[in-house]
């Protein structure tokens, strides 16, 4: 059997966030990079969750960020968060959001 891990519950603004950051790298791999696949993952260490999000679109060196990067930075900035976006080498870009999780017993 397929052990699960605990559900991790979010005060709503960090959950909108993490919601509105795969949204829109999942609408930027689509409309913007022509992608074909995007591999979505969460993950928790140190007191930090990361979403990341890469995918096999045109990305590279003539990537410019636009508004949409824009503002999923300022929203995660606001939360004490940060975002990093780094074009590949050749097609794709992988972009990680990370906020800090609330203290235990403050969610």
């Amino acid at each position: 059997a397929l052990a699960l891990p605990e559900p991790l519950l979010l005060p709503g603004p960090q959950a909108e966030a993490l919601l509105r950051v795969a949204q829109e790298a999942l609408t930027n791999a689509a409309r913007h990079a022509g992608a074909r696949n995007v591999a979505l993952a969460i993950s928790v260490s140190a007191g930090t969750l990361s979403l990341s999000a890469r995918d096999d679109g045109k990305g590279g060196a003539g990537f410019v960020p636009g508004n949409g990067l824009r503002g999923m930075e300022e929203r995660l900035e606001a939360l004490g968060g940060t975002l990093v976006v780094s074009p590949e080498g050749g097609p794709g870009l992988c972009l990680e959001a990370r906020i800090p999780l609330p203290a235990e017993g403050t969610a």
